[in-house]
């Protein structure tokens, strides 16, 4: 296709059942002069089959099968295919309303922005929960704004700019990010990691103060399934944004960990899939508790700013007090047996 404003990059693995729902509202897109770059993260057969059929009847679509290795390496492979002057990601799992791609375009072209990103809702089994950045006018946001923003990709302190971490609800300047790359020895956190880089850049980005993007969420987010080392993953990209802010927002980050590790408690030392027994997983708590790394993130933590929960760990944790961690692990045990 000729003169292709937009690049629409598309992940698709493991979502069968919402697949048809993302795509048809590409499908809906007012805008024409756009490529749709869906690629397989190796996807089943029901699910290749289904993309196939949309590359067959509208030729804005392209396919592709990769075999799986992750997010990461699925966008950058995008990238790489991508011919519009601007691109854009949908999880298929998500779908967008039928003009924001126009709509994005055109305030992209008008402001000459780099970055122009809208609002989200969350897609609930109650319903829809709106994310609003702000109530400002659409248009260029300030310097002052973008100070924000990058210290919110440093260290998120208001829920509002997760609108920022995420690489979707998002046109950007294919020429701005076409040397750039998700990393792909990260589990999770890739996106946030991708923006924080951006972000760190001289660039102009616009808002457009418009609810397009719809987020679904579902019983897979990683909050609620179990995940093996999930502290350990979530560390190595938490870290990594404290090498990327040249260590502006350290103790922020140190409480951030610290938070992370407990959080990790039930979601894999004693999460009800978790296949070690309870002396395995007090085992690898102590592996983490007494180990230099950790010990040196206690010491780094502002103990002023944790919560009231959060303040009476950290009492027992800089003492080396690892009984409480047995306590607390005991009870998400009896928990566990319970549910």
């Amino acid at each position: 296709m000729d003169n292709v404003k937009v690049s629409v990059i598309v992940p698709v693995y493991n979502v069968l059942e919402y697949l048809r729902t993302c795509l048809d509202s590409l499908v809906a897109q007012t805008m024409c002069e756009c490529e749709f770059i869906v690629v397989s993260d190796g996807a089943s057969e029901a699910e290749c089959s289904i993309c196939e059929e949309y590359v067959a009847k509208d030729s804005r679509f392209k396919f592709f099968r990769r075999n799986h290795g992750g997010l990461a390496a699925v966008k950058n492979f995008g990238m790489t295919q991508a011919q519009g002057e601007y691109i854009s990601f949908v999880d298929s799992d998500d779908w967008i309303a039928p003009d924001i791609l126009k709509e994005a375009y055109e305030l992209s072209r008008k402001t000459n922005s780099d970055v122009t990103f809208w609002n989200y809702s969350v897609v609930t089994p109650k319903g829809l929960i709106s994310h609003v950045f702000s109530p400002m006018n659409s248009g260029v946001l300030s310097k002052e704004t973008l100070v924000a923003i990058r210290e919110n990709l440093s260290f998120l302190t208001h829920p509002k700019y997760l609108t920022l971490v995420y690489s979707w609800c998002k046109l950007y300047k294919t020429s701005i990010i076409r040397n750039m790359a998700f990393e792909e020895d990260k589990k999770i956190g890739e996106d946030w990691i991708f923006s924080l880089q951006l972000f760190l850049k001289e660039i102009r980005v616009s808002y457009l103060n418009q609810n397009s993007y719809f987020y679904r969420q579902n019983n897979n987010s990683l909050t609620k399934k179990y995940f093996p080392d999930v502290f350990k993953v979530r560390w190595n990209y938490i870290r990594r944004r404290d090498e990327l802010s040249n260590g502006k927002y350290h103790v922020e980050i140190c409480n951030e960990i610290f938070c992370k590790f407990l959080d990790a408690l039930p979601q894999d030392y004693f999460h009800k899939s978790n296949p070690y027994s309870f002396r395995e997983n007090i085992n690898r708590l102590k592996q983490v508790f007494y180990s230099e790394d950790f010990r040196h993130v206690i010491d780094e933590c502002s103990f002023c700013k944790l919560s009231r929960g959060r303040k009476i760990d950290y009492l027992f944790f800089k003492a080396k007090i690892f009984l409480w961690l047995y306590i607390r692990a005991f009870y998400l045990l009896l928990k566990r047996k319970m549910a």
